[in-house]
């Protein structure tokens, strides 16, 4: 990986350093190799030091990063945002992982304690088969209304049913007329 640092500018309103460079790889390096070489480059520490983005040109091994130098951490934790610091310092997040692994044998531990009696569990079971035993409820006279359908829609239905009857007389009234032709023919 080579680092080219193209522009090196300072803000001094929010007191920090703000730096575009070139990065070429033929692999996307990761946020912290960026800012180890930044580092050795400009001999600032690492802490201080915030990749705000990278963004690799297609079809090319570059990759343009924006990144921002600060004098002390409490001016970066002032003016960064939670996500932005997140993002830059994963490692100390990983450390607190690992103490929570540490502390999950407590838990446990202490689960164990907890220890349900075998007797309930048993009446647990026998309740659970006397549920599935129960007969299922009877239903007691209950009576479906019909629902009254909407006079437009009788209507339709009917003029349909009279379009349908006419058709059929009409065809066996044809059919009726070409046997007839047929017999006369013969």
């Amino acid at each position: 990986m080579e680092l080219k640092i193209t522009q090196n500018s300072r803000n001094e309103l929010l007191k920090r350093g703000e730096i575009i460079a070139e990065v070429t790889s033929k692999i996307i390096p990761s946020r912290d190799e960026v800012r180890k070489n930044i580092s050795a480059k400009t001999n600032i520490p690492e802490e201080k030091i915030i990749i705000q983005r990278m963004e690799p040109t297609y079809g090319q091994n570059k990759i343009i990063v924006d990144a921002k130098t600060y004098d002390e951490k409490k001016e970066m934790q002032r003016t960064e945002s939670k996500n932005m610091l997140k993002r830059n310092f994963k490692e100390e997040k990983k450390e607190e992982g690992t103490e929570t692994k540490e502390t999950a044998p407590k838990k446990e531990e202490a689960k164990e304690e907890v220890e349900v009696p075998k007797e309930k569990i048993k009446t647990e079971k026998v309740v659970k088969e006397e549920i599935k035993k129960e007969e299922p409820v009877k239903k007691e006279n209950v009576k479906e209304d019909k629902v009254e359908e909407n006079p437009a829609d009788k209507e339709k239905k009917e003029a349909k049913e009279k379009v349908e009857q006419e058709t059929k007389e009409d065809n066996t009234d044809k059919e009726e007329a070409s046997e007839k032709k047929e017999e006369k023919k013969e």
